[in-house]
């Protein structure tokens, strides 16, 4: 069973997966792969959120956790946080 920084890790890369074939859709002007492509990432965001809460709180998670999942975690999302900014920022383009 994974552990729940790897499970938040990997739901984090598929996110950012998702997000970068949206910014494809974008600039190919595919409104329905796009929307398509928004449900999967709502879904995705919302097992993200779930799981977000079972470790809020819990240090232990934190501390039991190897430096290599935490490096892993915190590049995962600041990866996440570039495609975010990325898509908005095509979103504001097309409007």
């Amino acid at each position: 069973m994974q552990q729940p920084l790897e499970y938040i890790t990997e739901l984090t890369m598929q996110i950012v997966f998702v997000i970068e074939r949206e910014m494809e859709c974008l600039r190919l002007r595919d409104n329905q792969k796009f929307k398509a492509l928004q449900d999967i990432e709502r879904e995705l965001l919302q097992l993200l959120e779930e799981a977000l809460s079972k470790v809020r709180g819990n240090a232990e998670i934190l501390h039991g956790s190897s430096p290599a999942v935490l490096e892993k975690l915190n590049s995962t999302f600041a990866r996440f946080d570039t495609c975010l900014a990325g898509k908005h920022s095509l979103m504001a383009q097309m409007s």
